[in-house]
């Protein structure tokens, strides 16, 4: 079995870390900005400024992210649409939360 034939055999379906990585910018972008929401009124700002670039870090971490998984798409055959949908929504909701924050 050639080293090509493993490699395509190991990269086959959405690995876990990609699915992990997914799941936390998700859960990070909605925890801030749920923090965001609810303390509106209470937060000095100082804590306002704080929320805007811990949405900008995650954010563009997220973005990056998804341009990786996207990549992955791009360079491996097997599995490649649900990569691309997953790296797609991933690379999206980092640019948006980006653009929306600021």
């Amino acid at each position: 079995m050639s080293s090509f034939t493993r490699l395509e055999r190991k990269n086959a379906g959405l690995q876990r870390h990609e699915l992990i990585t997914a799941a936390v910018e998700v859960g990070a972008i909605f925890t801030i900005f749920i923090i965001a929401f609810t303390g509106r009124s209470a937060f000095g700002d100082g804590v306002r400024q704080l929320l805007i670039v811990l949405s900008v870090i995650a954010g563009s971490l997220g973005a990056v992210a998804g341009m990786w998984v996207l990549l992955r798409a791009i360079q491996f055959q097997a599995s490649r649409v649900p990569r691309l949908a997953l790296g797609s929504f991933m690379t999206f909701i980092g640019i948006y939360t980006v653009v929306h924050v600021l």
